[in-house]
């Protein structure tokens, strides 16, 4: 998985969290974004027909994508 600046933005903004979370709800790994920081990966296998969530968060705001493979 890969996060990069949107528009013309260079960097990501500092502090950007990705977290990804099992079916439960409980973090399985995260990354947070530095200063200057082009883009975010995380690697992690999962199974067909598994199920996990990735929130996004900055500051206080954060969105969650629930997901199946």
């Amino acid at each position: 998985m890969h996060y990069y600046p949107a528009g013309d933005s260079t960097y990501l903004p500092p502090g950007l969290q990705v977290v990804v979370l099992n079916k439960s709800e409980t973090r399985c790994m995260e990354e947070e974004a530095r200063s200057a920081d082009y883009w975010l990966q995380l690697h992690f296998d999962v199974q067909l027909t598994e199920r996990f969530s990735v929130r996004l968060a900055l500051g206080y705001t954060s969105i969650t994508k629930q997901c199946l493979v």
